[in-house]
């Protein structure tokens, strides 16, 4: 999970608005077919479904390697894979409350149950940061208030097909912290928990802010001065950014290797975290295909290669990486219809496999993309 104030990890996307008013895309192999196998399956007691991998390759982009080689989890209620990428969306766009989670393979297993009132009941607020934490396998998000924000550990309440209750957030779990306005989530992927940012300061004309990052326990996440978080990695290592956006490794014993000039500018990139180092997503002209860098625990950058031209249609603005590689990105297909497309390195074409042509009970609202760190 990547500060939301620089790079975008866990969350995959700040935010997306409603794109049903752009220009259509080609669906890759038929936005209705694909997407229309994975709204039909069958939901599990948990709320999600686990077809197999031959599912979604029948229905879509034939022989596309955007199709997922693997069978797709079926968790409880409340409970989420850090290696999937999943949609907070909405089962009523536009209504207050009705935000809810869904696996992308089965859009009609919903899980509801955040808060939209008032100052009392707060406000959900997935812009801020949110995404899945290997510790608990759920879902950390922020509610803000009038008077300040807190961080929860989701808890569904329902699946969509009842009344939304009050105060949902009675049955999540809180995340104590030392300050009253913590902001910027960040993940473990080794499951050592939650880190969020306090400010202090600026309080006017010449007076810094002062950022400080705090493990769930309280202890400070000590960060190289001049550099902001971006994502934790594998080993106790840190992608960090400096204040013009460039990139650089800190390691265990807080030393800083800085990134070589190849891949200058990290602010506003989707990240990822594996076992080797970080994998970044660069798409800076929209007449060029989505590139992965992989930047190495020691620093090293290499260009791994390209996802297909059509795997993002905004410089990679609502993607999100699946912890085996694959890309998947919010774009505006086929009449005007939001989709969410799936991609490998070296695909041809982007697979289609959500689509609202085929009505999904959690839809693309203001939406985004998340997962683990």
């Amino acid at each position: 999970m990547g500060d939301s104030g620089g790079a975008r990890g866990a969350t995959g996307g700040a935010g997306r608005g409603d794109v049903s008013n752009g220009g259509a895309r080609p669906a890759a192999g038929g936005a209705s077919d694909s997407a229309g196998r994975a709204a039909d399956a069958t939901p599990g007691a948990s709320g999600t479904t686990s077809p197999e991998a031959g599912d979604t390759g029948e229905s879509g982009n034939a022989g596309g390697g955007g199709e997922p080689s693997v069978t797709l989890p079926t968790l409880p209620p409340g409970i989420f894979d850090p290696k999937q990428v999943y949609l907070w969306g909405t089962i009523a766009p536009g209504q207050c409350s009705a935000d809810a989670l869904a696996p992308w393979w089965a859009p009609n297993s919903a899980q509801t149950g955040f808060s939209c009132r008032n100052t009392t009941e707060g406000v959900a607020a997935p812009e801020l940061g949110a995404g899945i934490d290997p510790k608990s396998a759920r879902l950390i998000y922020f509610i803000t208030y009038f008077f300040g924000a807190k961080l929860f550990a989701f808890v569904a309440d329902g699946d969509g097909s009842g009344v939304i209750p009050q105060m949902p957030q009675n049955n999540d779990i809180p995340i104590e912290t030392v300050c009253d306005w913590p902001t910027a989530l960040l993940l473990d992927p080794q499951g050592k928990g939650v880190v969020y940012r306090c400010e202090s300061g600026g309080g006017g004309v010449g007076v810094p802010v002062i950022a400080t990052y705090y493990w769930e326990s309280g202890e400070e996440l000590v960060i190289a001065t001049g550099y902001t978080p971006l994502h934790l990695g594998y080993q106790g290592t840190i992608l960090v950014t400096n204040d013009a956006g460039d990139g650089a490794v800190q390691t265990p014993a807080g030393d800083v290797t800085p990134l070589s000039d190849s891949l200058k500018g990290l602010t506003g990139a989707v990240t990822r975290s594996h076992p080797t180092g970080f994998w970044v997503l660069r798409q800076t002209d929209g007449s060029r295909p989505p590139e992965r860098w992989d930047v190495g625990l020691d620093g090293t950058v290499t260009l791994d290669g390209h996802y297909p031209a059509d795997a993002s249609d905004d410089l990679g603005e609502n993607c999100a990486f699946e912890a085996g590689g694959a890309l998947l990105c919010i774009v505006n297909g086929r009449d005007s219809n939001d989709e969410i497309v799936r991609s490998e390195l070296g695909d041809e074409t982007a697979s289609v496999v959500y689509s609202e042509s085929t009505n999904p009970l959690v839809k693309i609202h203001i939406s985004q993309l998340f997962t683990g760190p």
